[in-house]
C-alpha cells in the first residue's frame, strides 16, 4: 500500500524524487536493505505509530539512527500524524525528549471523527 500511495502522489512531487520504504523498528537500521537504497534520507514521513507504546523504544531507536545520518542545515525531519486513542500514548514525547528527539505541534486537521489529527514536525535537538 505504501508504494501504490508513493506512485499515485508523484503527479504533486514536480521535480522531486522520493522513495516510500517500510520499516521494522525492531531491525537495525543496517538491515533495511531499502535504506541503504536510498541514501540520504531528508523527511521521515509517519502516521499511525503511537497505538502500541511497549514499540516506543524501538521507534526511537529507529528515529534517532535515522536522524544521527543527517547534520547541518539538511537535517532530515519528521513529519508525524497522530489522533489520539488513549492520553498515555502522549508518553512519547517524553521519551523523544530523552532520546534527544524534539516535537512541535505545527497543526490540527478534523479527521472523519473526534478527536482531529495534530501535525507534528519533529527532529534532534
Amino acid at each position: 500500500m505504501i508504494e501504490e500511495n508513493r506512485i499515485a502522489n508523484l503527479v504533486h512531487a514536480g521535480a522531486t524524487v522520493f522513495t516510500a520504504a517500510s520499516l521494522d523498528w525492531e531491525e537495525p537500521i543496517a538491515a533495511c536493505r531499502a535504506l541503504h537504497d536510498i541514501g540520504t534520507v531528508d523527511l521521515i514521513i509517519m502516521a499511525d505509530v503511537t497505538y502500541n507504546q511497549d514499540m516506543f523504544p524501538a521507534l526511537l531507536r529507529t528515529l534517532t539512527s535515522m536522524l544521527s545520518g543527517s547534520q547541518g542545515s539538511t537535517a532530515a525531519k519528521i513529519l508525524m500524524g497522530y489522533k489520539e486513542r488513549d492520553a498515555k500514548e502522549r508518553g512519547l514525547w517524553d521519551l523523544a525528549r530523552a532520546s534527544g528527539i524534539i516535537f512541535e505541534q505545527v497543526g490540527v486537521v478534523a479527521g472523519r471523527s473526534s478527536p482531529p489529527v495534530e501535525i507534528w514536525i519533529g527532529g534532534l535537538m
